[in-house]
């Protein structure tokens, strides 16, 4: 298994397109490590309702997204399975496109505070049997949650986990997270997704 194949999300990336110069515009997606999420059939249903998958030629994968002819392997490409029609680019409703391609996708979706290439991500669901959204922010949430508890009443069993190889794991979690998390909680609170630089 690959080190995409094991992360439990996709990154994403999106356009508003229109389609052979007609009136006709639907929003765009380029997702990594599809076949991970879509196993999770149930949950997926608003997905497959509101998208379908498509073939990108390479051209304008690069134009569009600026993936390059050896990475449109990496990716599946979706497009609105009712494309919206407007008369001219002055009436295109982005801020509609934008909202329904969302409610789509909501069940997984997560913002992007980071400053790499892809807007956003869309996490795997809980488990095949519990298809529960379960995203990085609950996730750093209830596993400090947790470590917060092995401190207050299981302190000798949280020092001789430090004490093994792998506590590496736990301290770069513990020295990482709460950066990230704080990212999550600004976006929240003000209803937008900033792009955070480390400076």
């Amino acid at each position: 298994m690959s080190e995409i194949e094991k992360r439990r999300f996709c990154y994403c990336k999106f356009a508003i397109v229109n389609m052979l110069d007609s009136a006709n515009y639907t929003p765009l997606l380029a997702i990594t490590n599809f076949s991970g999420l879509n196993k999770h059939a149930r949950a997926m249903k608003p997905f497959h309702k509101y998208f379908e998958e498509v073939q990108l030629e390479k051209g304008h994968a690069r134009e569009l997204f600026q993936i390059f002819g050896e990475e449109i392997g990496g990716y599946n490409f979706f497009e609105c399975s009712e494309p919206y029609n407007f008369s001219n680019t002055s009436d295109v409703d982005v801020p509609e496109i934008v909202e329904n391609s969302y409610r789509a996708m909501a069940a997984f979706y997560e913002g992007n505070p980071y400053n790499n290439p892809f807007e956003f991500t869309l996490n795997y669901p809980y488990s095949i049997q519990r298809q529960h959204p379960m995203r990085e922010v609950l996730s750093i949430y209830l596993i400090m949650f947790f470590l917060g508890s092995l401190v207050r009443y299981h302190p000798y069993y949280l020092e001789s986990l430090l004490l093994r190889r792998e506590a590496w794991v736990l301290e770069s979690f513990i020295k990482s997270v709460p950066a990230t998390f704080l990212r999550y909680m600004r976006n929240s609170i003000h209803g937008t997704n900033f792009i955070y630089e480390a400076r």
